[in-house]
């Protein structure tokens, strides 16, 4: 009933039911997400204030299934639509679909007759719908996915789907796979699953080539399909197994379309290769050098079958290009086969061995000369090095003159190379000493009928030694020696080396008189027998004028004057001095002179 301020007038009202997501499909009310509309309608606006009375009724409780609505409405002048607002509570019971009842009478006039009426439906959360599933595709086929029921979605797993968060991805799946489908409306929540099965046992293949010989047939092969389908289907037994016999007398080539148990189809190519049994095979003869491996080839494509013979150097037996490795000159023969059609033929393999010598090894001292290598070969070149001391280092021959500045050994090689590029390779070594440096210390003077050792150094291990002149010399074959000249002499040591290199040093031993008095430097009064008295050593003296003996305060501890025979024995007055250094002075003469001569120096007391 619509009232009009004022006064009781009739007006038309109508009635109708939406949703706040209605663009987006959603038909009926979602408890918590999607609010329900209804929408009441006037054909006229009112020019007061008009109140619009109605019932409601269903199966949602107001109040409890929905935030509670009033009875009626108000329109505002002017207006010709007000729209109320219904908003489900979700309860989190699963109800299925409630209803709720709006219901517009004109109770209160002669009669009672409902003048319109509306249901809006009420579910209890939104639903997913993902499509038919399963679904059977082919590997690689491209399926648009659509999943329903809510505004956000999102596909797990993201494998083979271009846009995993679009309500309608493109899915290219590689394999049998189940997609969820998750989609929402702000707290509304809803999945749906859709599957693909793609024949995962499906393996489908067929032999690519086969070789045959003309009047020969084939069984080709092709498995892994549910159906078969051969193109084209001339010379075939059967077009649309997996096995046909071919009975052609060409070439040719057939694809084969296999089809697995969901309809995927695979094409494949298989050639039939139809041989006369002439594969043009020629005999051929082949260098290698001598140490090098070689690679035999046919030439032939399309040969099934090879067989070579001797085995001797080959890699393999059966295939058509084994690789070579052998040291003199072999002739191999053979066959090569399509299917039964076969041809034999040779390959002789020639092996190229160079031949050249360095030449004999040498050694010498210090500088070598000679010739290296030996007579050249023509059509070979040649390549010495090092190139020092080498007259040409690009000849068989080359004249050597080295001088070494430290011994050891200097090897020379030498490459010659044939007119095949075939390469040999030898050494020749120079072995090469040097001089010693030599030096010999200057010995003391000798007294006259005394020897003194003599050493010569800078030998090293190996090296002979010769000292001249031998008649005063012990061992005149040693780097020591002891001489024993009667007058001054010259020693000259010669050091050889092993290789023959000599060198020589001197030195001048000076003899010289032996004097006519001597005293010992020491002497021990200790009554054992062995050097107790102190007395003189001489020669030629004639007379003894004194011989006076201090101790280290300068005292005179003994005297004799005249008696060449005696000696101190260490005491003074009967009583041992003590051990220490005292100084004597002597005074005498010699035969054939009247000139005194004086002696003084220290001697050494011991006990």
């Amino acid at each position: 009933m619509f009232i009009e301020a004022g006064s009781l007038s009739t007006n038309k009202v109508s009635l109708s039911a939406s949703t706040t997501l209605a663009d987006a499909g959603f038909v009926n009310a979602v408890e918590g997400c999607v609010d329900g509309l209804i929408d009441f309608h006037v054909d006229i606006a009112p020019t007061d204030t008009a109140v619009i009375y109605f019932d409601v009724t269903g199966t949602a409780l107001n109040g409890v299934d929905y935030l509670t609505i009033p009875d009626s409405v108000i329109l505002l002048p002017g207006d010709t639509l007000y729209q109320l607002q219904i908003t489900p509570l979700a309860d989190g019971v699963l109800e299925g679909l409630e209803s709720i009842k709006i219901q517009i009478t004109n109770a209160g006039l002669c009669s009672s007759s409902i003048l319109d009426s509306i249901e809006l439906l009420i579910q209890d959360n939104i639903i997913a719908d993902a499509g038919p599933s399963p679904i059977l595709t082919c590997p690689g086929s491209q399926i648009q996915l659509a999943l329903s029921g809510g505004i956000n979605c999102q596909w797990l797993p993201a494998d083979y789907l271009d846009d995993p968060n679009n309500c309608f991805p493109i899915a290219i799946p590689a394999q049998s796979i189940t997609y969820m489908g998750i989609t929402s409306v702000g707290p509304c929540i809803d999945t749906a699953y859709v599957q693909f099965i793609i024949d995962d046992t499906a393996n489908p293949q067929a032999t690519p080539e086969y070789n045959i010989c003309a009047g020969q047939t084939a069984q080709l092969e092709a498995s892994g399909g549910l159906f078969y389908m051969w193109i084209p289907t001339a010379d075939l037994s059967c077009s649309n197994c997996p096995n046909p016999v071919f009975s052609g007398t060409a070439t040719t080539t057939y694809t084969v379309r296999i089809f697995d148990s969901v309809g995927c189809e695979t094409q494949l190519p298989v050639t039939i290769n139809v041989g006369t049994g002439d594969l043009g095979l020629q005999p051929d003869t082949l260098t290698v050098c001598n140490g090098q491996t070689l690679q035999l080839d046919l030439g032939v494509a399309g040969a099934d079958f090879f067989e070579w013979t001797p085995a001797t150097g080959l890699s393999c037996t059966d295939c058509p290009n084994p690789v070579v490795a052998v040291s003199e000159d072999i002739t191999y023969s053979v066959t090569a086969g399509v299917g039964t059609c076969t041809q034999t033929t040779t390959r002789t393999v020639q092996v190229n061995n160079p031949q050249f010598e360095a030449g004999a090894n040498l050694e010498g001292c210090e500088t070598i000369t000679g010739t290296l290598g030996t007579s050249a070969t023509p059509g070979y070149t040649y390549l010495w090095e090092p190139v020092t001391g080498l007259s040409d280092a690009a000849i068989a021959n080359p004249q050597l003159n080295y001088t070494a500045s430290v011994a050891g050994i200097v090897t020379y090689s030498v490459t010659a190379t044939d007119e095949n590029g075939c390469e040999v390779t030898d050494e020749v070594t120079l072995t090469i000493d040097l001089p010693r440096q030599l030096s010999i210390a200057q010995p003391d003077s000798v007294v006259e009928g005394a020897g003194i050792t003599i050493s010569v150094t800078g030998g090293q291990e190996g090296d002979s030694y010769l000292w001249s002149p031998a008649n005063v010399i012990d061992d005149p074959t040693k780097p020591s020696v002891f001489v024993r000249p009667g007058e001054t002499t010259e020693f000259t040591a010669t050091v050889t080396t092993p290789l023959g290199c000599e060198s020589q040093a001197s030195v001048t031993v000076f003899v010289v008189e032996p004097p006519k008095l001597l005293v010992p430097g020491s002497f021990s009064p200790n009554n054992d027998g062995v050097n107790d008295i102190l007395r003189l050593i001489y020669r030629d003296v004639t007379e003894l004028i004194t011989f006076k003996v201090y101790n280290r305060w300068g005292k005179l501890v003994y005297e004799n004057n005249g008696n060449l025979s005696e000696g101190w024995n260490g005491n003074f007055k009967d009583t041992p001095q003590p051990i220490g250094v005292y100084v004597y002075y002597i005074e005498y003469r010699q035969i054939g002179t009247d000139q005194t001569k004086i002696a003084k120096g220290n001697v050494t007391l011991i006990r």
